[in-house]
């Protein structure tokens, strides 16, 4: 396995730390979750969110309809399986 492959599967800019402890991915992550939704707690990123539910980053923001960067607000409900509707 080459170091950029750890790099891309999991939604980590080059060169970016590694820490102890933290969830890495081997092959690449999936387009949706196992579970429909994911509450927001206090600290959570939408990074850490895709890591914890094996869902690449970019198709998190798509379902939840948030410009890449932005950050959710604790106890916001984000959507894990399909795209937040609009109405």
């Amino acid at each position: 396995m080459r170091p950029w492959q750890i790099y891309r599967y999991n939604d980590l800019k080059k060169k970016a730390i590694i820490y102890s402890g933290d969830i890495i991915y081997l092959k690449p992550k999936r387009w949706k979750a196992k579970q429909e939704f994911h509450i927001v707690k206090d600290g959570e990123t939408m990074h850490s969110i895709s890591q914890k539910h094996a869902i690449k980053l970019k198709k998190l923001y798509k379902k939840n309809r948030m410009l890449p960067g932005t950050q959710p607000l604790p106890g916001e409900k984000l959507n894990l399986r399909q795209k937040k509707r609009i109405f």
